[in-house]
C-alpha cells in the first residue's frame, strides 16, 4: 500500500507547492512583472509535464497512474482560476495532459528493464525541457525573434506549444500532435511486447523431444 501511497503523495505535494507560489504571487524570475500570479496555470502546466515525464516509472505503476491523471485536472483548474484563462484553453491543455499521462502510462506497461526507461527518460526530457531551452535560445540569438519565438514543430516541443494556448488565444487542436504520438507510440510497444511475450510462452509450452 506504500508503495502506492508514497508516489502519489508526492505527485500531490509537487503541485500543491507549484500552486502555492503562484497563489503567493513568488517572482520566479525577473521578467514576471508587478502580478505574478498570472504565471500560475502556466507554472502549473511546466510542473506537470515535467514531473510526470521524469518520474513516469514511479508514478505509473498500477494502481497509481490512474489518480495521477485524475489529480491533475483539480489543480489545473485552480491555477487557472488565478489566471482568468479561457475554459477553452483549460479543457484542451486538460485534454493534453491527460493524453500524455496515457503515453507515460502505456511507455510504463511496454518497458519493464531500469535501463531501458531511463532511456525513455531521456528522450522524453529531450522533448519536455530540451524543446523549450532551443526556443528561448532561437528567440534569444534571432534576427528576428517575433517570428522565431515557436519555431520549432508542435510534436518536438509539447510544452511550449501548449503554453502558447494561454491564456488569450483559442486552443489549437495541433497543439496535441506530441500528446497524441507519445500515446500512439507507447500503445505500439505494448502491442510489440506482448506479442513477444506471447511468442517466448508459445515456445517454451511444448518440451523440445514433443515437436
Amino acid at each position: 500500500m506504500s508503495t502506492r501511497c508514497g508516489p502519489l503523495l508526492a505527485w500531490l505535494a509537487i503541485q500543491i507547492a507549484a500552486l502555492c507560489l503562484g497563489a503567493a504571487r513568488v517572482p520566479l524570475s525577473a521578467r514576471t512583472g508587478t502580478g505574478p500570479q498570472h504565471l500560475a496555470f502556466a507554472e502549473m502546466v511546466i510542473v506537470q509535464l515535467t514531473v510526470a515525464t521524469t518520474l513516469f516509472p514511479v508514478l505509473m505503476r498500477e494502481g497509481v497512474g490512474i489518480f495521477v491523471a485524475i489529480t491533475s485536472l483539480p489543480f489545473l483548474q485552480l491555477a487557472a482560476l488565478l489566471t482568468a484563462t479561457p475554459m477553452e484553453s483549460l479543457a484542451g491543455i486538460s485534454v493534453g495532459i491527460l493524453l500524455w499521462i496515457c503515453g507515460l502510462r502505456a511507455w510504463s506497461s511496454a518497458i519493464r528493464s531500469r535501463q531501458n526507461r531511463l532511456i525513455v527518460i531521456a528522450v522524453l526530457n529531450c522533448f519536455v525541457i530540451g524543446g523549450p531551452i532551443l526556443s528561448y535560445l532561437i528567440r534569444e540569438f534571432s534576427d528576428s525573434p517575433e517570428q522565431t519565438a515557436w519555431t520549432l514543430p508542435a510534436v518536438c516541443n509539447p510544452l511550449a506549444s501548449m503554453l502558447k494556448q494561454t491564456p488569450n488565444t483559442s486552443f489549437s487542436a495541433f497543439s496535441l500532435s506530441a500528446p497524441l504520438a507519445l500515446l500512439g507510440s507507447g500503445g505500439l510497444a505494448m502491442v510489440v511486447r506482448k506479442s513477444k511475450f506471447s511468442r517466448a510462452k508459445l515456445s517454451t509450452s511444448f518440451p523440445e523431444g514433443a515437436r
